[in-house]
């Protein structure tokens, strides 16, 4: 994905992840041509190609939105508990829940389970400080798979728990 924060930039991006988005319920993502997607955004190719390399950048582009919004969010908690911390993930994912979902149905959850590698390297230097040691890619790992795979079955079956409900029982694994 190309950075830019120009206004008319972000304005087509987001346009472009819509339409994406849009198609995606539609139809299969690997059936969706680039062609299709500018014309559903009601833009050129030129655009598309200016902001971004691929359809893969575009999911990446909204995953990033989703996880910097939780990373500002976890900004403004002031007591760090855990509780505290897995609630505002639920509840940042149920704002996301049709769209995380459907990267499930597209069988695109990996490309989630990446960015999970990602931001929780990001998250642990700006809010936990474990030291990097040869324990620190295991910790991260499993609270990536653990995270990752109860967010899976809590959006299969329909986001039933809410956020706080989530975080109790992901809590009580803690202990």
């Amino acid at each position: 994905m190309k950075a830019s924060d120009n206004p008319s930039s972000i304005r087509s991006k987001t346009m472009l992840s819509e339409a994406l988005i849009q198609l995606m319920n539609e139809k299969l993502y690997t059936q969706i041509s680039i062609v299709e997607l500018v014309k559903k955004a009601d833009l050129t190719r030129k655009t598309f190609y200016r902001n971004f390399n691929s359809k893969d950048d575009i999911l990446d582009f909204y995953l990033n939105i989703i996880f910097q919004e939780y990373i500002c969010n976890l900004q403004q908690i002031k007591d760090f508990y855990p509780a505290k911390i897995i609630a505002l993930y639920f509840t940042t994912c149920f704002k996301y829940k049709n769209f995380l979902y459907l990267l499930l149905r597209q069988n695109l959850h990996m490309m989630l389970y990446n960015k999970y590698l990602d931001f929780l390297n990001i998250i642990n230097t700006q809010f936990q400080h474990i030291d990097e040691t040869p324990a620190l890619a295991y910790h991260i790992a499993f609270s990536a798979g653990g995270f990752f795979q109860i967010l899976c079955v809590w959006l299969q079956n329909g986001c039933a728990e809410a956020p706080d409900e989530m975080a109790k029982i992901c809590s009580a694994f803690l202990k």
